[in-house]
């Protein structure tokens, strides 16, 4: 019986069954893993366009602008043009003091500052991009950051996000996915989103405008890595920080006008 048993033992594991079982595993892993989903690497780059015009103040901005003017006013001295324009005024009303020769005076300089203020057109802040709504080219949203997204194919469908790419072999990504660049110059036109794998569409959009065209979850990566601002109630921060604080009025020196101020130093001189 032990030597029936032995003999069965050897036939079983011998050097070709052993193969024959090894082929055989290969075989099962091999088609396991041709019908499990393959994962790409890819790669992301955030094109970013900066602001081209500075942007407007905000509520805070525009008060801390009013103090520093108020203080600078306050203790300040008059330029020499204002001071010319004084005298200029005293000799006029005093007939003691004779007709001065003078080729220019003080209000005529100041006429032709005036003059060629006014002729000063500024460029509107808004183009005709802003007011078509056309999300296509750099030149709308002048004061603000814009960013390229493109409206890829993902799956089965088309999602909105920045331009990516299948990584390919050879190349080394050095375990960072999106990538960051700043566009200098040129146009980007839908011909050229051919070079860009499934993408039939694109948009310049600003940092709060991602949302309404990202996936929440996607757009809230996004936001994270290129640092974009919060919305922060300004006013509401300006009128708590107002309502705070006990102004000591006794101890602030009242703003003198301009033309009193300028008696004042004279009176003194």
């Amino acid at each position: 019986m032990l030597l029936l048993l032995r003999r069965f033992v050897l036939r079983t594991w011998s050097p070709v069954n052993a193969l024959r079982a090894a082929l055989a595993r290969f075989g099962s892993s091999t088609s396991q893993a041709s019908s499990t989903p393959r994962w790409d690497l890819v790669g992301a780059v955030a094109l970013e366009r900066k602001p081209v015009i500075v942007p407007e103040l905000n509520a805070l901005e525009r008060k801390y602008l009013e103090i520093l003017h108020a203080l600078e006013v306050e203790g300040s001295l008059l330029s020499d043009h204002e001071l010319q324009l004084l005298e200029d005024k005293k000799r006029r009303a005093d007939p003691e003091e004779g007709v001065a020769i003078t080729v220019q005076t003080a209000q005529d300089i100041e006429d032709e500052w005036t003059r060629k203020a006014k002729e000063f057109k500024p460029a509107p802040r808004l183009t005709e991009a802003d007011r078509k709504g056309d999300t296509r080219t750099t030149h709308r949203c002048l004061d603000q950051p814009l960013l390229l997204v493109v409206n890829q194919q993902l799956g089965k469908g088309h999602r909105w996000i920045l331009p990516q790419a299948v990584h390919a072999h050879g190349e080394t990504m050095r375990q960072v996915f999106f990538f960051k660049a700043q566009l200098r110059n040129g146009t980007l036109s839908v011909g050229d989103l051919k070079k860009l794998t499934k993408a039939d569409d694109f948009a310049w959009l600003t940092y709060k405008e991602l949302c309404s065209k990202m996936l929440p979850r996607y757009c809230k990566a996004v936001r994270s890595f290129i640092m974009a601002p919060d919305e922060t109630p300004y006013q509401h921060l300006l009128d708590r920080a107002l309502s705070s604080v006990t102004w000591q009025k006794s101890s602030i020196t009242p703003e003198i006008p301009r033309e009193d101020k300028a008696a004042v130093e004279v009176g003194k001189s």
